[in-house]
């Protein structure tokens, strides 16, 4: 029986061997027939015999496919059970433990446990949430399709805009253009003639020619200007300097921007007709004491950022996913012993490399010391910015790849970054050192196109921290650098004491560090549950909230595992699916008691539900999922790596999928991460329809006769359910 999944292709009916010449037109009508078979299908009763002569009889079941429900509960069958192909089949076993594809097994009601993948939701479950995408194929899998980086991306992309015609036709702002012509400039290092003729073979010639034009004539960053509410000329630049440090820098800044050519000259105190005035300010650098420069196109009624639609500020970035998938790939391809090292090269300022249309240079005039000054560079500040940078330099890193051929080229905004042989080396001559090959090459072709580039930011090595994490190609690891996980752990350990009051500012703070540490610590999710719930439906950042004893129970939780946890693994975080997992399991809850079967094994577990439990059904139902993975933790052996648990309710596929759920059902979750770090093992829960569960509820349901009957050679046994943690036993 095939499960309806509206993720998976349409299924295809087995069919005589077509004519020669009517193939498509045979499968596009067998694809119909099948999508309509999807959409709704009555099953017919059917009895089947089995192996051991006993009589089973099908129920009607009727299954609807909506596409905008992500799962179904009931299983359709047609007439013959040949009719639509389950994919992914995998064997079902029969009474005498014995795989078998016997097709009277995959009906429902002949082998009523068999697992198959195809009646259960395929691939949710599989690639839990909670990684975040810290899940990679194995390179010598079948691939369902290509990544796409910021290389890649740029195949696709529309061309890049040019002014509207409305502002082709502004005569207020062409007319102090033109008669300022010194105010205004495109200025740029790139070779743009160079830059082209790298990029003839590129499939995209038309945002090819759209970026070589915006590099001539200036970038347009997708904005609206046709709004009449708008006025022609607005002065939004107020913004006072209290800090004298701060206005020493502005003016440094200033003038070295002039000296660039990426300011003009001061025009004097008063804006010119047409133009726009943008605020400037100053902030500190992350984790340093140096300051940077902002000017803020999202201040004021009118400003800049208002007039260009937030779809339009997308721009890819590459992840570490994109690097761990290539760092897999080469150690599947080179061996385990082959000493590699990492790189990073850093654009040199690099947004303002690139010139803004001088209708737009317009708009983003400055004030300072009372003086404007036109600035007609990208700016940081833009909405529009980080598109025009990524459309650019993923242009920049295709060249690398397609043309230079340098593999597993990735950047994150301005930082480029990949992995090399530690022993090839080769001689960069403008920074008189060796760097690793590959770094080496990318610079040269830095130079070759004219972008900047600065030695200090030019980095390699056996570690190096990436996107804010360390990554170890050799040990294939991703961690926290050591002293911000430092400082983490101390932050938490300070917010964490039993009736202090927190800002909801604070709480907030602490919830997007700690999310921030769940790229390499996924499993730490379920340490924020109270704290969710406490700033739920607050509002004002200066709010008190209490930090009780079972919030700070979660949180040094938290803490602790930081302390020792080794990160993520690379080579143990690997998609697998039904067919690589070590032990399969199948739970279920009642009223009366949680039950727990393997099918594979002939081997059941049943418990009584506890007499002062009045938990309900939900709960009962993931706490089965919690014993059923620590009874195969601590007594099967060999110890499965890989656990795979079927439950018929989905609520509880959803909190182990996410690994966040309400403070009343969290202990479920901590309990089960505590167990899987423990013993290094990996849990995925899938749903599976209650009519394939059958064995699972007559254990909870203490129907140890109806296993029996089906299953005469079955071991069962009794458990009692496990002591539930709510956190670190250090609060007391």
């Amino acid at each position: 029986m095939a499960r309806m999944n509206p993720s998976l292709p349409t299924p295809r009916l087995r069919h005589s061997q077509p004519r020669p010449g009517k193939s498509k037109h045979i499968e596009s009508s067998l694809r119909k027939a099948a999508l309509k078979s999807r959409v709704r299908t009555k099953a017919h009763s059917v009895n089947t015999t089995t192996d051991t002569g006993q009589i089973l009889v099908t129920r009607k079941q009727t299954a609807r496919f909506n596409p905008r429900r992500r799962r179904t509960h009931t299983v359709p069958i047609t007439k013959s059970p040949r009719s639509l192909e389950a994919p992914h089949m995998s064997p079902t076993w029969d009474t005498d433990n014995h795989a078998t594809t016997d097709s009277s097994q995959l009906l429902l009601g002949g082998q009523h446990d068999a697992l198959i993948p195809g009646d259960c939701t395929m691939d949710y479950g599989l690639r839990p949430r909670y990684a975040r995408g810290y899940l990679w194929q194995d390179p010598g899998s079948f691939s369902r399709h290509t990544p796409v980086t910021t290389a890649t991306w740029t195949e696709t992309l529309p061309p890049m805009p040019g002014p509207p015609a409305n502002e082709l036709n502004n005569r207020l702002a062409l007319g102090t253009i033109k008669s300022h012509p010194a105010l205004f400039d495109i200025v740029t290092p790139i070779n743009i003639t160079r830059f082209r003729k790298l990029l003839v073979s590129h499939p995209n010639h038309e945002l090819v020619s759209s970026v070589c034009r915006g590099l001539e004539t200036g970038f347009w960053p997708w904005a609206d200007t046709s709004n009449p509410k708008y006025p022609t000329t607005n002065d939004n630049s107020f913004h006072p300097l209290r800090n004298q440090a701060h206005a020493d820098f502005i003016r440094s800044q200033r003038d070295a921007e002039i000296d660039l050519r990426r300011f003009s000259q001061s025009f004097g105190p008063d804006l010119l007709p047409g133009m726009h005035s943008v605020p400037v300010g100053v902030v500190s650098k992350p984790h340093s004491a140096k300051l940077r420069l902002i000017v803020d196109h999202s201040a004021g009624d009118f400003s800049p950022n208002s007039m260009i639609p937030k779809h339009e500020g997308h721009a890819h970035l590459d992840t570490l996913r994109d690097l761990g998938r290539a760092l897999i790939r080469a150690r599947r391809t080179y061996g385990r012993d082959v000493k590699l090292v990492l790189f990073k090269s850093d654009v040199s300022q690099a947004y303002r490399q690139l010139p803004m249309h001088v209708l737009w240079q317009i708009r983003q005039t400055v004030a300072i010391d009372g003086q404007r000054y036109v600035d007609r560079c990208n700016n940081f500040g833009n909405r529009g910015a980080g598109r025009i940078w990524s459309t650019f330099f993923g242009l920049v890193l295709w060249i690398a790849i397609f043309i230079k051929m340098l593999t597993d080229i990735f950047c994150y905004v301005d930082d480029s970054f990949s992995w090399e042989f530690a022993d090839k080396k080769t001689w960069y001559s403008p920074y008189h050192k060796l760097l690793p090959t590959k770094q080496a090459s990318l610079l040269k072709l830095f130079d070759e196109l004219g972008v900047p580039h600065e030695e200090e930011k030019q980095l390699y090595g056996d570690i190096l921290t990436i996107i804010g994490f360390d990554v170890d190609p050799n040990a294939m690891t991703i961690t926290m650098p050591i002293s911000p996980r430092q400082d983490l752990t101390a932050a938490i350990r300070n917010f964490a004491i039993v009736g202090s009051r927190r800002s909801l500012h604070e709480f907030d703070s602490l919830a997007g560090w700690c999310n921030w540490s769940f790229n390499a610590y996924p499993l730490l999710r379920p340490g924020l549950s109270i704290l969710y719930a406490k700033r739920h439906g607050k509002s004002h950042s200066f709010q008190p909230i209490w930090v009780s004893k079972a919030l700070c129970r979660e949180l040094i939780w938290i803490a602790e595992h930081l302390e020792h946890m080794p990160g993520i693994l690379f080579l143990d975080s690997l998609e697998w699916g039904i067919d690589l997992a070590d032990i399969k399991v199948q739970t279920d809850a009642s009223s009366k008691g949680l039950g727990i079967w393997l099918p594979d094994r002939m081997t059941g577990f049943y418990s009584e539900v506890p007499n002062n439990a009045d938990d309900g059904t939900f709960f009962n139902e993931a706490l089965a999922v919690v014993s059923a993975l620590l009874i195969m933790l601590r007594q099967l052996s060999p110890k499965p790596h890989r656990i795979l648990i079927y439950t018929d309710n989905t609520n509880t596929v959803d909190i182990f999928n996410s690994l966040h759920a309400k403070p009343f059902y969290n202990s479920l979750l901590i309990t089960a991460v505590d167990a899987l770090i423990e013993h290094n093992a990996q849990l995925r829960v899938v749903h599976i329809p209650g009519s394939r569960n059958t064995i699972a509820d007559a254990l909870s349901r203490g129907n140890n006769a109806l296993v029996f009957q089906h299953y005469p050679k079955a071991h069962l046994s009794e458990f009692r359910p496990p002591e539930l943690k709510s956190g670190s036993d250090a609060v007391k």
